[in-house]
């Protein structure tokens, strides 16, 4: 049916997309990034048997996560919430190559359940097709970052325009960097600045999903 099209065709577009991002960042590291891996199934890769409680065995439903970045973490003085050497962080991404009938909160919910599985930070990132006027973008986007911010979400929310697909060069949403271009690498420096963290690292089920998740990062091919 047309709207399953429509969806199966949006999440392969936002699957290149991810794979790209992933592949130039690997490539093209800031000084404090160890490894980014996208598209991370997080059935297969070690948390089999908390999905399969928590859906149960025949009602089993994907979870992947989009983009998993290790960081060099700061240091404790710096930061006193840092666990160790690396800080994690779970991005959901979100591609609109139109606005029409899509909704600024998507990407929320996966984000927020992202937490389950002890990163160090969640991260929200609404990309926006180069064609979309920016006016338009400003309204979506602050309709998206109000709600976070309004509820105090702990997502760090990142959004830009796609000006180059290839490259991957992104330029900001607002009037004052409208015409800036930025390498992913700049664009991702608030993942490892921001001050948000993952409220459920209190819970010591999570912080052990947590040595699982950056095993995986770490380990993983």
């Amino acid at each position: 049916m047309k709207g399953d099209e429509n969806l199966n065709q949006i999440e392969e577009e936002e699957n290149k997309i991810v794979d790209k991002i992933a592949e130039i960042l690997n490539k093209d590291k800031p000084w404090n990034l160890r490894r980014v891996r996208s598209r991370v199934n997080l059935f297969y890769e070690g948390f089999k048997n908390d999905i399969e409680k928590w859906y149960g065995k025949d009602n089993i439903q994907t979870l992947e996560m989009d983009l998993l970045f290790g960081f060099e973490s700061l240091p404790k003085h710096l930061d006193p919430n840092v666990i160790d050497d690396t800080t994690l962080v779970a991005a959901e991404v979100k591609f609109f190559k139109e606005l029409r009938k899509r909704h600024f909160r998507e990407g929320i919910e996966q984000s927020l359940a992202y937490a389950l599985f002890g990163p160090d930070k969640l991260c929200l990132w609404h990309l926006f097709s180069n064609d979309i006027k920016n006016e338009r973008v400003q309204e979506f986007t602050s309709a998206a970052n109000e709600l976070i911010e309004g509820l105090k979400l702990p997502i760090i929310y990142i959004a830009g325009k796609i000006s180059n697909e290839e490259k991957m060069l992104i330029k900001g949403v607002y009037s004052s960097v409208n015409d800036y271009e930025s390498e992913l690498k700049s664009f991702i420096h608030p993942l490892s600045e921001a001050r948000k963290r993952n409220p459920l690292l209190a819970n010591e089920k999570v912080r052990k999903r947590r040595e699982i998740l950056k095993a995986l990062l770490i380990h993983s091919k």
